[in-house]
């Protein structure tokens, strides 16, 4: 994936897109991604967009966090259900930190029902450690 060319047709674009837009070239549309672990920005097709959400998802479940809560049962399926909600809710991409709290939150709902305060309080507290990395502008995925 080259961030200069059109995935269609390969062809130079003069401008390299901020977000979606028609390759003037050919017509397809071009969508600008970013993906893990490195942050770089891609040129995708249309088509390619699932596999983008994919690496999101697979990322941060196999972020330090993740391997914490799943502990208490989260699951990759928890994080997908809370992706693909965030997204229908906000009409675009969600911040991968805004996924996280809302993984977080289901985590502490499950274990109120369970009646579980020894997993509440090791939840809380692993959520006041990434409140506080966020509130310091901390690395949040690099451990």
């Amino acid at each position: 994936m080259e961030i200069n060319k059109c995935p269609y047709c390969k062809k130079k674009l003069e401008k390299i897109p901020l977000r979606k837009s028609k390759c003037k070239f050919c017509g397809h549309f071009i969508y600008v991604r970013t993906l893990p672990p490195k942050m770089n920005k891609v040129l995708i097709k249309g088509e390619e967009i699932k596999k983008v959400e994919n690496s999101w998802i697979d990322y941060l479940f196999n972020s330090y966090w993740m391997k914490e809560l799943k502990k208490f049962g989260t699951s990759k399926k928890d994080v997908e259900r809370i992706y693909y909600t965030l997204k229908e809710r906000f009409g675009t991409t969600p911040l991968i930190a805004d996924i996280m709290w809302g993984v977080f939150n289901n985590s502490i709902l499950d274990s109120m029902k369970k009646g579980n305060k020894k997993e509440i309080d090791k939840i809380q507290a692993l959520m006041d450690k990434f409140k506080e990395k966020e509130s310091k502008g901390e690395e949040l995925w690099d451990f």
